[in-house]
Order: C-alpha cells, then structure tokens, then sequence
C-alpha cells in the first residue's frame, strides 16, 4: 500500500509540473524595462518562441516592428488581474502606429496591454499582413488611421491577409477617417470571441467595422454605439462584404449593419433587422 501511495503522490507531482509548465510563456524571458529598457530593444533581440514581458508602466514607443513569432505579454499572464491590462500601456504619443506586424507564418502573441494613441495611415493602433496573430486580454483605444492627405482605413486595427484571433479584446474610441474606425479587415480569417466593440467612429464613407472578403467566426461579441459619421443616414456601422462564417451570441446596440452580400449563419444573435 505504502509503494501505491508513493507513486501515486510522484504521479500527481508530475501532472503538476506539467500543468505549470503549461502555464508559462516560451522560450527565453526578455523583461522590460527590468533587463531591457524598450520593447522594441527586447524584440530585436528575442529570437523566435522567446517572451519579452513588460512589466507595468507606461511606454512611449511605436512603429513597433515584428516579423518573428514571439509571445508578447504583461504581468497580466503570470497574475491574471485585468488591473494589469490597464496599467501596461503602449502610448504612441500620436507619431506613429503602435505596432507593425509582417510576414509571420507561425503565430504571434500579443497578452495583457494596452495599445493607446497610434496615428497613421493605415492601421493606427496595429497593422498585420501576411501573419498569423492572437491577441488576448488586449485594449485597443483612442488610435486612428486619419494622417493629413490619406484615404484613412483601419483606426485601431488593420487585417489583410492574415490569420487573427481577438480574444477578450476591449476596441474603443478608435477613428478612420475613410473606413474602419475600429477595424478593417480584408481577405483573412478572423475569430472574435468574448469581446466588446463600441465608441469607434468614421467619417467618410466607411463603416467604423469594415470586413470584406474574410472567413470571420464571431462568438459572444458586442457591437455597440459605433458612429458612421457619413451624410447618408442609412449608411451602417458594420459591414460583412462578401465573407462566410457564423455569428454566434452577437449583439449589435444602437448600430445598422449589412450582411446582405455574405454567407453567414446567425446563432443566438440580437442583430436588427435579422
């Protein structure tokens, strides 16, 4: 009996190191500011499958670019306190986009920040092409895609080509000026689950959420008070274009949207009109 307790006690310590292994970040550890002073020192520096992890504050950095698959996160993956996600802030101060991410084809992570303040053509708080990205207990707010001159798409996000999940993801307070104040997305893939979306606004002649050409899968999402700033009153706030995929638990508040040139089975939704 006693040799049955012992292996059962070295089984169960087993089954807890794996379950803590499981848990951690990849690869080697990079933390900023307490071994590398920026972030876009630690991702120079990291090699593919390493974690840079930033510790709470508030970084004045942006074009921050990424062309290797890394795991980017705060605090927030070891704590789980979404306290963390707020006080972990990339604030590109109005001079650029936060982050450009390039031709990835393993996945890239991005956990547990803010992402404040980006300003540029396309893509204000982030930029993703060519990539496969998941991004997590992430706020994306007050970003645009409105510099002087430009045509302005995609203020908190812009997705071509590319393979993304949003998860618990927070996008609010973002502006382009032509299309896509929240995001614009177009020829990828893109799963939403657990998120909230609203307060984004365009002004000509695009809707604040612009998806065209994508295979989209959207699970317990919340579509709210985004504002298309466009003269034509029955303009929508959403707009699916010649996409499939499924909404699933999907709540559209105080906004239009238009699916009609779309493949999408509606489950369990609150969406006007359908």
């Amino acid at each position: 009996m006693k040799h049955i307790s012992y292996f059962f006690a070295i089984f169960l310590l087993l089954l807890y190191s794996c379950e803590e292994e499981s848990k951690r970040p990849f690869g080697t550890l990079i933390e900023v500011p307490n071994e590398i002073e920026t972030i876009k020192d630690a991702i120079s520096i990291a090699q593919p499958h390493d974690t840079v992890l930033i510790h709470n504050g508030e970084y004045f950095e942006w074009n921050i670019k990424i062309e290797k698959p890394i795991y980017i996160t705060s605090n927030y993956f070891y704590e789980n306190d979404s306290n963390i996600i707020a006080q972990t802030i990339i604030n590109a101060n109005h001079e650029s986009r936060v982050f450009t991410i390039m031709d990835i084809s393993d996945v890239l992570f991005i956990n547990g920040i803010t992402m404040r303040n980006g300003a540029t053509y396309f893509g204000g708080g982030l930029y993703c092409e060519n990539s496969s990205i998941n991004i997590s207990n992430v706020v994306i707010e007050s970003n645009s895609a409105s510099k002087p001159n430009s045509q302005g798409a995609g203020g908190g996000l812009f997705l071509k080509n590319s393979n993304i999940i949003l998860d618990n993801v927070h996008i609010y307070d973002n502006y382009g000026l032509r299309t896509g104040g929240a995001f614009y997305c177009e020829n990828s893939t893109l799963k939403v689950i657990n998120s909230l979306i609203d307060n984004n606004e365009s002004w000509w002649g695009g809707p604040p959420v612009s998806i065209w050409l994508s295979t989209i899968n959207f699970k317990n999402v919340i579509f709210r008070d985004n504002l298309n700033s466009f003269t034509h009153e029955d303009y929508p706030e959403i707009i699916i274009a010649e996409s499939t995929g499924v909404l699933e638990n999907v709540q559209v508040v105080n906004d239009s949207i238009s699916i009609g040139t779309s493949t999408i089975d509606l489950i369990n939704c609150r969406i006007p009109g359908y």
